[in-house]
């Protein structure tokens, strides 16, 4: 066969597997994005049964107050949490706006009806409480019926959560499958062009040298290894092809890191988010159980971080939160666990600190708050609360049982008058 049919089809083969390697990894690229989405997807899900449990803890809180000590404070308080924090009335929508399930949004349906029976044993406490008939208030939110029904709110958002966790899964299974798939299929194209093109250009010059070369990265490639170093200083038509797969095996590699970096980063503040502390956190409590060194776990809540929303806009709240991540970032050290917690909350872990160095730690956090400039809103200051909690750890403890002392805390400073830090103690 004359070498210019056989060059004219190497030529009509090796175009055929670029396209074909350029459309595939188009087709990968929106699979990995749309895995991305499914992630986010999960974490927004997750977070509203969070805001959910979180919502009836402080209403909670705030009603058993208020029926037992009769203050008015906790009573307007809470009033203000139920009318304008409350997300009872907003979750059905954003839920539907998510594109959740019938079969998953049945689970929240039934804690919004439950935590709706809730507020009714609520309100009689508080007409109890208002008629100085205390011992019936405390009977009705310290109850065994009001215990079952908040157990229930409880249930039936893990049912939720576990609902949508068993459905995100399965998608995001399924997109780390078919990411698979294209991944090879894409690297079967990439090498067949080589390979045509290799030939074509070993017809024209004879000269072609470095194939053994590339075989043995495709190999390593074909065998999961992306972490090759791929140079060449070829100027040649197959020089461009070398440099054109280390640009393909960089943006992989690039995809990759920013998956892994986005399910353990939160996207507005840039710190780290409520799933990664919970990965990092046990290794932390194992190092200092063994050390037998205390840490301090600080709980901070923006104050009436709402009002900055309502009266200023959400945005404006975005940047609030995002001024509180660098200020707290920039004090604390590298090896100390931040993350945001929820909404305006975030939890620092201190390692090696004891209560009166977390005490200062937390003062100085709250001084450089109080200094944070707006050029937008010059004359805007906020304040934060925070709860600390410190301890050398033992052996089986978790670091829920800080965050829930800490928390306890943190009540305490929103109570004796916020922009302060309280401390629990045993």
């Amino acid at each position: 066969m004359k070498v210019s049919i056989i060059l004219k089809i190497l030529i009509s083969v090796f175009i055929f597997f670029l396209v074909s390697t350029f459309i595939s990894t188009l087709i990968s690229i929106s699979a990995i994005e749309k895995s991305v989405a499914i992630i986010n997807l999960q974490t927004e899900y997750n977070q509203i049964g969070f805001d959910i449990l979180n919502n009836l803890d402080r209403l909670t809180r705030l009603a058993r107050s208020y029926g037992q000590f009769g203050q008015k404070i906790y009573y307007d308080e809470y009033l203000h949490e139920f009318n304008t924090v409350n997300i009872r009335e907003k979750t059905i929508t954003q839920l539907k706006e998510l594109g959740i399930t019938g079969e998953s949004l049945v689970f929240i349906n039934r804690a919004i009806d439950y935590s709706n029976e809730l507020a009714e044993m609520e309100a009689k406490a508080f007409n109890a409480a208002a008629n100085n008939n205390y011992e019936q208030a405390r009977n009705l939110l310290f109850g065994e019926k009001y215990n079952d029904k908040r157990n229930q709110i409880a249930s039936a958002v893990k049912e939720f959560q576990t609902s949508v966790n068993n459905m995100t899964e399965v998608e995001e299974s399924r997109a780390k499958q078919f990411i698979a798939r294209m991944f090879f299929i894409t690297i079967g194209f990439f090498f067949s062009t080589i390979i045509a093109a290799i030939a074509s250009f070993v017809i024209i010059t004879k000269k072609f040298k470095s194939i053994s070369s590339l075989t043995e990265i495709a190999k390593e490639v074909a065998e999961g290894n992306l972490d090759i170093s791929i140079i060449s200083d070829s100027k040649d038509e197959l020089g461009e092809l070398t440099r054109s797969f280390a640009v393909m095996l960089n943006s992989i590699k690039g995809i990759t890191t920013d998956l892994s970096y986005i399910a353990k980063t939160d996207a507005l503040t840039q710190i780290s988010n409520r799933h990664s502390f919970f990965l990092s956190a046990p290794s932390f409590f194992d190092f200092h159980v063994r050390s037998c060194n205390p840490i301090s776990i600080l709980f901070f809540d923006i104050d009436d971080f709402k009002k900055i929303n309502d009266n200023i806009g959400h945005s404006f709240g975005d940047n609030v939160l995002r001024s509180f991540a660098m200020t707290v970032s920039g004090l604390i050290r590298s090896f100390d666990l931040f993350c945001r917690y929820g909404g305006e909350e975030f939890i620092l872990l201190l390692s090696n600190t004891d209560q009166s160095s977390g005490v200062l730690v937390g003062e100085r956090i709250i001084e450089n708050i109080g200094q944070a400039y707006f050029p937008a809103r010059p004359d805007f200051k906020y304040t934060t609360s925070i709860g600390l909690y410190s301890k050398i750890p033992q052996k089986n403890e978790s670091v829920e049982e800080y965050i829930e002392k800490a928390d306890h805390a943190l009540y305490l400073a929103k109570g004796n008058g916020k922009n302060r830090i309280e401390v629990y103690y045993e």
